[in-house]
């Protein structure tokens, strides 16, 4: 695999803009605040995305991956204290 490595389905951010790569998710990720990009969540999207780079991993585990970071972003901060 690759950083051009495509997912099946652009993840779509809500700024209206679209990670379509392993590339892109990466770049959206160093793009982070660094105490955020720091974040568990974040951390574990990044190893998933390397993985899937390096070819030890799916790319739908990466997409997976980032997907839940967005959505723990997302989440109140009640439910993160769980």
């Amino acid at each position: 695999m690759q950083w051009t490595a495509r997912f099946d389905e652009p993840i779509r951010l809500g700024t209206g803009k679209a990670l379509r790569t392993l590339r892109d998710a990466a770049d959206h990720i160093t793009a982070l605040p660094r105490q955020v990009a720091e974040l568990e969540h974040w951390q574990d999207a990044v190893a998933c995305l390397i993985a899937a780079a390096e070819g030890k991993g799916p790319i739908i585990t990466a997409r997976i991956g980032v997907l839940r970071a967005l959505s723990a972003e997302r989440a109140p901060p009640e439910r993160l204290a769980h």
